[in-house]
């Protein structure tokens, strides 16, 4: 061994290596920081949930307006138990128990501009809504306790603005195309959405007659400026429907339909996650609709 001027010791030959810490330490340690920055996402079974819907719509017909008033309420799986972590779950229980989900009372009219385009203006009295802010962290930034906030009892004012172009695909009229566009304000939660809904339906029996009419419909929604300075984005909706159904009409303005609907609802970010700069995520929920519907018309 020399020694170099400053008296340090100089050894000859190879320098030691450092010492590695094991490949299998590594990733075990990065597996365990993703698993902590992931585990407050919303999380949800992979069986769709099952959330029956019923739905009462009374019409009042003139030659150019149609006033409807209708009232809406389904049952939901209970969002209180999707939630993750020991504490979240204690606390809110499990995600299988079905419990009262959103309704709405709606109240407004359609206006014919044209004799194949129809306008229509809205207001919905709505509780058990459930927004992406509904994700909260009810616990401190060092202790999180993510979950669900309840909605049942939230109260929720909307106005609706929509346009329907609807055409026969052939002289009988028997087959009909329908396009819904629309808007909904939601003016207590300050968001807007944007509704696109293509459809065809059918006439069973006699024309002016008919015993029933067999649809079948595609709906998406976005939302426009879903965070501040995010435009909207068409190929990322934040929910879907496909429906297929049927309304048989049993004479003096009396209708009873069913249908079946698939909805997937892709949820996002919550202010109260971007508070704490986390990353961006999307949980996608996925629910079959039954539903019945009873429709009376009166003319006016």
């Amino acid at each position: 061994m020399t020694r170099g001027k400053a008296g340090a010791p100089r050894t000859r030959g190879r320098v030691p290596r450092t010492k590695r810490l094991p490949g299998w330490f590594l990733g075990a340690l990065a597996a365990s920081l993703l698993s902590v920055e992931a585990a407050p996402v919303p999380v949800f079974t992979n069986a769709p949930a099952i959330e029956p819907q019923v739905n009462l719509r009374l019409f009042f017909e003139s030659a150019r307006f149609q006033p409807l008033l209708e009232l809406s309420g389904n049952l939901s799986r209970s969002m209180d138990g999707l939630a993750t972590g020991a504490v979240a779950a204690s606390r809110l229980g499990v995600n299988s128990r079905m419990e009262a989900g959103p309704w709405h009372l709606k109240a407004g009219t359609y206006i014919a501009i044209f004799p194949r385009l129809y306008g229509g203006i809205f207001y919905s009295l709505a509780g058990g809504l459930v927004h992406d802010g509904d994700w909260s962290n009810f616990g401190s930034a060092a202790a999180p306790d993510w979950g669900w906030a309840r909605s049942a009892t939230r109260l929720e004012h909307l106005l609706t603005l929509d346009l329907t172009w609807r055409t026969a695909l052939e002289p009988s009229a028997r087959w009909v195309l329908e396009i819904k566009a629309g808007s909904v304000w939601n003016v207590t939660e300050s968001t807007n959405d944007l509704k696109l809904r293509p459809g065809l339906s059918v006439q069973v029996g006699e024309l002016r007659n008919p015993v029933a009419t067999l649809f079948a419909q595609y709906e998406i929604w976005w939302r426009p400026y879903r965070f501040i300075g995010e435009p909207v984005n068409l190929l990322l909706p934040w929910e879907n429907w496909v429906y297929a159904g049927a309304l048989f009409h049993l004479g003096d303005g009396v209708s009873l339909g069913a249908s079946l609907a698939w909805r997937h609802t892709s949820w996002r970010e919550s202010a109260s996650w971007r508070s704490q700069s986390r990353g961006a995520y999307e949980a996608g929920y996925d629910a079959l609709v039954p539903s019945l519907t009873l429709v009376k018309r009166i003319s006016l």
